[in-house]
């Protein structure tokens, strides 16, 4: 992604005191959430999303990466019980 990952852009924005487009943050908003949605409806899990796992492309398209911790459910009732991923970005009801 030519971008890179969010995290980076966000410390490249801070570093040049510059603001961020807030129709880009919603649009980067409701690309993250169609794109869990869409890996839900598989039953998957990613279980370490960030910005350092969030890519931008350079027409401002996300892209969701690094799922070597990601988990695919055998059903619609499982869950995962296993506690993993970045613990800065864990959700706290999985404390």
């Amino acid at each position: 992604c030519a971008v890179g990952d969010l995290n980076f852009y966000l410390q490249r924005k801070i570093k040049e005191k510059k603001s961020i487009d807030e129709a880009d943050i919603f649009n980067w908003l409701i690309q993250i959430c169609v794109g869990l949605e869409y890996l839900h409806s598989r039953r998957i899990i990613h279980r370490d999303l960030k910005p350092q796992n969030i890519f931008l492309t350079a027409n401002n398209t996300v892209k969701i990466g690094d799922f070597g911790i990601s988990k695919v459910l055998e059903g619609t009732t499982q869950v995962a019980m296993t506690v993993v991923g970045t613990p800065y970005y864990m959700p706290p009801e999985a404390c």
